[in-house]
């Protein structure tokens, strides 16, 4: 879907309609009415760490692991995921949920390497992704079997 249009409330309502598997989700942080970054939350025990923010608003010790337009995306966050879902991964759980996959794994950054063995693994995975992406994350990490659902109003 779009942006705002709910992917990261579905992914985080299939998680707990379902009661299985664990993964990650976004958490949007405003700043009055501008988005000043995310934190990223394990589903299954609501820990989070700070994820993305607005250049110039990071935490004292920010590690930078890569940059998209305004945003820095913090190194500690993106070994954290990774280490959690290989082990998640090793361990047989399923599904794996991870919010949102865009440019920045699309060109190899972030996420990009846990995305390729989450797909290669034999569990079902739920990845978000905005509309306009789409077709070039299929694409890129050679997804050839998906069930795509859509949000937000153009689908409605």
């Amino acid at each position: 879907g779009p942006i705002n249009s709910g992917k990261t409330t579905k992914i985080k309502d299939t998680f707990q309609n379902s009661k299985a598997g664990d993964g990650f989700i976004s958490v949007k942080l405003m700043k009055s009415s501008t988005v000043n970054g995310f934190d990223i939350m394990r589903l299954s025990t609501g820990q989070s760490k700070p994820f993305i923010r607005r250049s110039g608003s990071e935490p004292k010790g920010w590690i930078e692991n890569c940059t998209q337009g305004p945003y820095t995306v913090s190194d500690e966050a993106v070994k954290w995921v990774n280490e959690e879902i290989n082990e998640l991964l090793e361990n047989r759980i399923g599904p794996v949920y991870l919010d949102e996959i865009g440019i920045i794994e699309i060109s190899g950054k972030c996420f990009s390497g846990i995305l390729k063995k989450m797909i290669d693994s034999d569990r079902d995975i739920y990845i978000t992704v905005r509309d306009q992406n789409l077709d070039m994350v299929l694409e890129t990490f050679n997804i050839v079997e998906s069930n795509i659902i859509t949000t937000g109003e153009r689908y409605a």
